[in-house]
């Protein structure tokens, strides 16, 4: 049992309005005036997953559905009755199948398991497309009809336009004609009662013969039709007549259709209706960031940070109440004005809102019971009329909770025994929560009375709670501490708002020592807990930095570890490309000296030595580059061996002055794991040499680029000349890098003068370079702007 006044105490009506405006149509917002809770928990629950359903097509999916549509239950209770329905009308009902229409097929094109009740309601809206088009394409607005609502209608249309036409040619002789000029007040073609008609001086009535159809306001001007229009008007009167009754035929049409199909309409048009009511429940939810809570068959509330829906966002401060698990009744204590009555009202407005289907603003863990009835005592309620004091009326209102009530039951009272002789009222406020508790009811109860506060603190059953404040200054802080009694503090704060401070010692002499000592302990222990949460704050806040300063280290960490392997993987990307360069270039160089050598031509003589010089040169640069294990000592070390070659053969390369191991062969060439990369070389280019390590295990190996290198001199100049930029700048690189390794101060760049653009492209590359300390064109003997000197860090 929820009665209107219990609503409306607790501003249940006041979350209605702020929900109606997020409904789309006008029977939307009617119906969710007269929304009521419902009693039952499955009817809850189903409630409340309707609106999660259409939270989720909203902002997951982001269904933008549109439910502007007109209230058509008066037009179907016409069509019922077989009524003619107008234009309006009929063009309102196509609005909704359109509507309808296109929310169901904006549902069904969502593949989700969650979505299933909303699903249901749209699978079951009915509509008609050939009927919703029929009525757009023939009636364009609510009081003209297309001349496409029929074919007999459009071919009437056609010869009244041709017969006002014909009547207009016929007129216009009239009005341009010399003749008729003086009889004229305006050469003008009007209309008047469906005839056409011009305008005639009222001194010339009877210059020309026809039929006057009235006059102007002043009398100076006549409505003549001539005769000779006058059977021309008389045909169009009589088109006229048949386009009327075109229209009310094609209206029938679609007033019968109407009728036919009506109930089918009309269950769709409710099912719309409730649908615009959910939408509009999830996105009143959106807006004040609300969530939906859990709902438990125990009856108990357990609010986690609840913010009262009607409060300012920014101002309200986050309540958590707990009331039926461990206690049914929750006695809150404390201050006026500290926020006891707006908790109260909270409690109960946010069950009243789950059991609507409403999502409450709160925390997710939020649980909330179901209650058969939920009452209230809150407020002033003196009535002068009835010649009650405010006493008499809350107890007439408590005795009417008391006859209702039972252990299903959520009460909420507010100054249980307010408004009398404080001995008595406490008396009757313990025999009343005494009661309520024997019942099994669950109930949330503000009161000043110490008695009450005792009472709580010695009954199993009950529990304490207190609107905080600060035990300084003594300001609310509007939150609930559950646990702990709350004092009245009514003298500090008639203190604080000025009260004068000879009154206010008087006062407190007054009070008893017992009271006294009572509420001094309840003061010292607000200190304490307020201590004890400041201490507990300040090591949470030391839990997180700390948590944070080693999330710090772990990321720089593994930023660490990323950037040295990605050098790692670089340079071991750099080195297979220098061993395939050299290979490639070898056996082209190779080959192509052969070719030369079986020549016989001085000319080709000549090249193959070229190519040899080549060869030579470029052994020497991939030794710098690469340390693919080239030397004297190596080479003293290779005996060769006949035979065919295997794969797992170890292998000379006589292009690369290196050691490797077969790992592949093609008829073509051998693949050769030298240190570690896989390169493709001729068969020309290899020949077996014999495997030492299987005698000693410390004896030559393929090349392990892992060996420590042997370094050349790193040479203090480089020459550029002939070089584009691109070159240039990769050759620039490396040279500086040796240069650095070598442990080189000072080294010099020779670019040459030319146009100047690759020196300008050096010293530009030189200025972001992370080796240079500073740099400067050659002075007079060191080539001047030829050259530029570099000197490194």
């Amino acid at each position: 049992m929820i009665t209107q006044k219990v609503l409306k105490t607790l501003e249940y009506d006041k979350i209605l309005e702020r929900l109606k405006k997020h409904a789309g149509s006008e029977k939307a917002k009617s119906d969710v005036a007269l929304l009521v809770p419902s009693v039952d928990i499955k009817e809850t629950e189903r409630l409340l997953t309707e609106t999660f359903e259409a939270d989720k097509l909203m902002h997951e999916y982001a269904l933008n559905l549109s439910f502007a549509f007109d209230d058509i239950s008066f037009i179907l209770e016409r069509a019922e009755k077989a009524s003619l329905l107008t234009m309006d009308e009929i063009l309102k009902v196509g609005r909704v199948l359109k509507a309808s229409r296109l929310v169901k097929a904006a549902v069904a094109k969502v593949d989700d398991g969650e979505i299933l009740l909303l699903k249901q309601k749209t699978n079951a809206i009915f509509t008609d497309k050939a009927l919703e088009d029929k009525i757009i394409h023939s009636i364009i607005s609510p009081f003209e009809m297309s001349d496409n609502a029929s074919f007999e209608l459009k071919l009437i249309r056609q010869k009244i336009k041709r017969c006002n036409e014909e009547i207009r040619a016929k007129l216009n002789h009239f009005v341009t004609s010399a003749a008729y000029q003086k009889y004229l007040q305006d050469n003008v073609i009007t209309v008047r009662d469906n005839r056409h008609v011009i305008l005639v001086k009222s001194e010339f009535k009877g210059a020309i013969p026809g039929l006057i159809h009235g006059q102007s306001a002043t009398g100076s001007t006549l409505y003549v039709e001539p005769m000779a229009v006058f059977d021309m008007n008389n045909k169009l009167k009589a088109l006229l007549s048949d386009e009327e009754f075109e229209i009310e035929r094609v209206l029938r049409a679609f007033s019968a259709l109407i009728t036919q199909s009506g109930g089918f309409i009309k269950y769709g048009f409710e099912l719309m209706t409730e649908l615009d009511i959910i939408f509009a429940k999830a996105a009143y939810a959106k807006s004040i960031r609300a969530v939906r809570p859990n709902i438990n068959k125990k009856r108990y509330i357990d609010i986690v940070k609840g913010r009262h829906p009607l409060i300012d966002e920014k101002k309200v401060v986050p309540i958590s109440l707990s009331v039926g698990r461990g206690f049914d009744i929750l006695m809150i204590t404390g201050p006026n004005t500290g926020g006891k009555t707006v908790t109260l009202k909270a409690a109960g407005l946010f069950c009243l809102m789950a059991q609507t289907g409403l999502f409450v603003p709160a925390s997710p863990d939020t649980s909330l019971g179901v209650f058969d009835g939920i009452f209230s005592d809150i407020g002033d309620e003196q009535s002068i009329e009835q010649s009650l004091s405010t006493f008499s009326s809350h107890m007439l209102n408590i005795i009417g909770i008391l006859n209702d009530f039972d252990k299903n039951s959520l009460l909420l009272l507010d100054e249980l025994g307010a408004g009398t002789d404080p001995t008595e009222g406490a008396a009757i406020a313990l025999a009343v929560t005494a009661h309520i508790k024997s019942v099994g009811a669950k109930a949330v109860i503000t009161t000043h009375y110490n008695q009450l506060k005792e009472f709580s603190m010695t009954e199993s059953g009950v529990e304490n709670a207190s609107m905080d404040f600060d035990p300084e200054t003594f300001a609310p802080t509007y939150r609930l501490a559950v646990g702990i009694p709350g004092t009245s503090n009514a003298i500090k704060i008639a203190e604080r708002l000025g009260l004068p401070s000879h009154i206010v010692k008087t006062a407190a002499s007054l009070i008893g020592e017992d009271r006294r000592q009572f509420e001094n302990i309840i003061v010292a222990a607000e200190k304490a807990k307020k201590k004890a949460e400041s201490d507990l704050s300040s090591a949470e806040r030391d839990r997180l930095e700390a948590e944070e300063e080693l999330n710090k280290i772990k990321r720089e960490r593994a930023a660490f570890d990323a950037e040295r392997e990605r050098f790692r993987q670089n340079l071991k990307g750099q080195t297979r490309i220098i061993l395939e360069n050299a290979s490639d270039e070898a056996v082209e160089i190779i080959e192509e000296m052969k070719r030369l050598l079986k020549l016989s031509d001085e000319a080709a003589l000549f090249e193959a030595r070229r190519l040899k010089k080549r060869l030579a040169e470029r052994a020497g640069e991939y030794a710098d580059d690469a340390d693919c294990g080239r030397g004297e000592k190596q080479n003293a070390e290779i005996i060769k061996e006949d035979g065919q070659i295997s794969v797992g053969d170890l292998v000379f390369i006589s292009s690369l002055r290196a050691k490797g191991r077969v790992s592949g062969l093609s008829k073509t060439g051998a693949l050769v794991d030298i240190g570690g990369i896989k390169t493709r070389l001729s068969v020309g280019d290899i020949y077996k040499i014999k495997d030492l390590s299987q005698n000693n295990r410390t004896a030559d190996k393929a090349v392990n680029l892992s060996k420590p290198i042997e370094l050349q001199a790193a040479p203090s100049e480089i020459n550029l000349i002939g070089k584009n930029i691109d070159e240039a700048l990769y050759y620039l690189d490396g040279f500086i890098d040796r240069a650095v390794t070598g442990g080189l101060g000072e080294v010099r760049i020779i670019h040459g003068v030319g146009t100047g653009k690759l020196g300008r492209a050096i010293q530009q590359y030189l200025k972001g370079h992370r080796n240079t300390a500073e740099f400067r064109y050659g002075k007079y003997g060191e080539g001047e702007r030829g050259v530029t000197i570099l000197r490194l860090k």
